[in-house]
């Protein structure tokens, strides 16, 4: 079972594998330690993107992860908003191509970011 390799050598093959098979870059890549996950949700009809962020460490409390740079890919779609829910407080971003880049301050435990996009570019 490959969710079970506990060792880092064996984890970075399968990550390199995997990027190496994939057709297109990932939605979302960021840059953490192996206790952070995410998960990417395409809203299309409400126009964002709902990005959850989570830090599971196997020790608890949790040590808070700081300036976490998170990349999503938005196949075309115009960026216009990135923030924090649900206090709704914004997260400063920047298009870089066809991606949003943000910088996330804190992640103790848990954050939901919301990225409002416009109308898909011309092609």
């Amino acid at each position: 079972m490959i969710e079970s390799w506990e060792h880092d050598t064996q984890r970075a093959v399968l990550v390199n594998l995997v990027k190496l098979l994939a057709q297109k870059p990932f939605c979302v890549e960021i840059d953490a330690p192996k206790s952070v996950e995410a998960t990417l949700f395409l809203q299309e009809e409400r126009k964002r993107f709902v990005l959850n962020v989570i830090n599971y460490q196997q020790e608890l409390p949790n040590i808070p992860i700081r300036d976490l740079a998170i990349r999503v890919r938005m196949d075309g779609r115009k960026p216009i908003a990135v923030s924090l829910l649900p206090e709704k407080s914004s997260v400063s971003s920047k298009a870089n191509g066809d991606l949003v880049e943000l910088t996330l301050p804190v992640l103790e435990d848990f954050a939901m970011l919301k990225i409002v996009f416009g109308e898909a570019a011309a092609q």
